[in-house]
């Protein structure tokens, strides 16, 4: 029979989880606030590691609220839904604060939230089975499981109508559900994206076959004026939604949309920022900085389609867009034609080669990287053109925070930083930083170098720089090297980086170690847990 623990929640930890001790042990839990006394289930042991749920509340805070969504204790999405949105507030920019405090300087301005509810513009549901039905749904994020669902606080009515139409259609059909253990079924994912009254949706399947798409199409068509429908087909097992392998099915091949009077059109695999109203907001406070920039040219690295880009012409700058994609390279021409946008150039191309390409005088670099962030060597190139500003879009405080890092050896401090809530009632924030370059002004001193009085010691310059030579960087094969010398076995990156995570350490300096994070998987022992703090502190890391 599982146990139960009357607990104390006293914090959060990065994953705003509630953290309390039992028996000695810290543990954490879903869906609790700090300060509020809780029942809590245990649910299963991972290599002596304990799972809880939250089984009653017995002492509430003052935070809490009262949840409008019938799946959020199983479906993990919105974990904040249980807390007011001013606490919510207060938490993400704590967040920024503490993930960005070994930033000299830095200074958070308070999150800005626009929308608490119905504002996200894409769903990826999963298919699964549910009383001989086929249903569609979101995965548990423990047993990775699908849970059916109907409705969604985050979206609007159109959530509904879709859901229904593809439950029915898959249901009539009779088209297996794929099976992610045994490889077999057909029917993985279906990913839609409603923008103004148009749906796009792709289906997506293990093996190409006749998805009998007549009457879906047909509903669909009933409820919105352009249907745009795809399949696309994916055999891998792995965590990854689309392959490069799309089908056009039905209806117009993309989707049109207008953001800041930017007029666009969308293929599935094209990013849009998800919460178009926040997207809008970040998008007009970029231009109003780039306006009052003195730089002649902006640099847009991984410019997508081209609306930042666009956006940044329209505020009277000639813009250079940076594109690894060549399909998106030629919708961002297309589109700054339709817009009759002139002064927008697009180079095919990473960032790091096409960089090399450009007359980057007099320019200002707009950088919005996917949640790996730049990495050392792209903030190195851009820093060697020496732009007096550079404006960072981040949807990952802790690569963001490394990259700054790296700016900031190169001379650049931060100016500005405000988080943006893209993703209310869930833990993630999307963060704009403004940096500046360090103004370098110079003073000349006459010194007298020996070892009499009022000369400079050589001898004790020597010593002095021995003492400040930076210590060698510590990597995760030092550690794996000594856990193995003294404890006598092997022990994963990923494991080092989940230890390193729940103490409060950044981890992505470690990249196979994330990938490993981001998938089901098993935990380290309390044995291992042991050896990798033993070792972190053997090399002063903590």
């Amino acid at each position: 029979m599982n146990k139960t623990i009357k607990a104390d929640v006293d914090g959060y930890n990065t994953e705003f989880f509630g953290t309390f001790k039992s028996f000695g042990k810290d543990g954490s839990v879903k869906r609790v606030i700090p300060g509020e006394r809780a029942e809590l289930l245990s649910v299963m042991r991972i290599n002596g590691k304990e799972l809880w749920e939250l089984k009653k509340v017995i002492r509430k805070s003052p935070a809490r609220q009262e949840v409008i969504c019938p799946y959020f204790l199983r479906c993990g999405g919105c974990s904040l839904l249980h807390i007011q949105i001013e606490e919510q507030k207060r938490l993400k920019t704590e967040y920024v604060k503490r993930a960005l405090s070994k930033i000299k300087g830095v200074s958070i301005n308070p999150i800005i939230t626009l929308n608490t509810e119905k504002c996200r513009n894409k769903v990826h549901f999963a298919f699964t089975y549910d009383d001989d039905r086929v249903r569609v749904g979101f995965f548990d994020e423990f047993t990775h499981g699908v849970i059916p669902v109907k409705k969604c606080p985050m979206h609007n009515e159109w959530f509904e109508y879709l859901a229904e139409s593809l439950e029915a259609w898959a249901t009539k059909t009779a088209i297996p559900v794929y099976e992610p253990k045994s490889g077999r079924g057909i029917l993985r994912f279906a990913v839609a994206r409603f923008i103004g009254d148009s749906l796009q949706l792709t289906i997506v399947i293990n093996k190409n076959v006749d998805l009998h798409i007549e009457e879906l199409s047909k509903s669909l068509s009933t409820q919105f004026s352009h249907v745009s429908l795809y399949s696309n087909v994916n055999p891998m097992k792995n965590s990854v939604v689309f392959t490069k392998n799309f089908h056009h099915l039905f209806g117009d091949e993309k989707i049109y949309g207008n953001i800041c009077g930017i007029e666009f059109s969308l293929f599935p695999s094209d990013f849009l920022q998800v919460n178009t109203e926040v997207a809008e907001k970040i998008y007009r406070d970029i231009c109003d900085k780039i306006k009052e920039s003195d730089a002649e040219t902006v640099i847009d690295a991984y410019s997508g389609i081209g609306i930042t880009g666009m956006l940044f012409s329209m505020a009277g700058k000639k813009v250079v867009s940076i594109e690894i994609a060549e399909s998106s390279a030629e919708d961002a021409r297309l589109t700054a034609k339709n817009n009759g946008i002139e002064n927008y150039e697009v180079i095919v191309g990473d960032f790091a080669d096409a960089i090399k390409k450009i007359d980057a005088d007099k320019a200002l670099f707009f950088v919005d990287p996917p949640r790996q962030g730049l990495g050392r060597e792209v903030c190195d190139a851009m820093s060697a053109f020496h732009p007096n500003t550079i404006i960072y879009l981040s949807c990952n405080v802790q690569s963001l925070a490394q990259d700054l890092r790296y700016f900031a050896k190169n001379d650049y401090h931060v100016s500005s930083v405000t988080p943006y809530d893209m993703f209310p009632n869930t833990k993630h924030v999307e963060t704009l930083v403004v940096l500046s370059k360090k103004s370098v002004s110079h003073i000349n001193i006459d010194v007298e170098f020996g070892e009499g009085e009022g000369q400079i010691s050589l001898k004790q310059i020597k010593e002095r720089a021995e003492e400040r030579k930076p210590k060698k960087k510590v990597t995760y094969k030092d550690i794996q090297n000594y856990i193995e010398e003294n404890y006598g076995f092997k022990v994963h990156t990923a494991y080092i980086a989940e230890v390193k995570r729940d103490l409060g350490l950044p981890m992505y300096d470690a990249p196979n170690a994330v990938q490993e994070l981001k998938r089901p998987r098993s935990h380290p022992t309390a044995e291992m847990v042991e050896a990798i703090k033993d070792a972190l502190k053997h090399f002063g890391i903590i």
